[in-house]
């Protein structure tokens, strides 16, 4: 059974599906995630996303 994203999440951010909340604070949240490749690879990844307020802001940007 594929597990599922607890309800109020996103289940997608681009090319990673989310799998859980790590933390959130004042600046972004972090989110456990998949990233599944073209020849089937998995791999977990930690994302960050900057919260909306902040994201225009260029400090908070890579």
């Amino acid at each position: 059974m594929a597990p599922t994203v607890p309800e109020g999440l996103p289940s997608r951010y681009g090319k990673y599906r989310v799998l859980r909340k790590i933390a959130s604070g004042g600046m972004a949240e972090v989110y456990l995630c998949r990233l599944t490749g073209e020849e089937g690879f998995r791999k977990r990844v930690a994302l960050k996303v900057v919260h909306p307020r902040l994201a225009d802001d260029p400090r908070f940007r890579d």
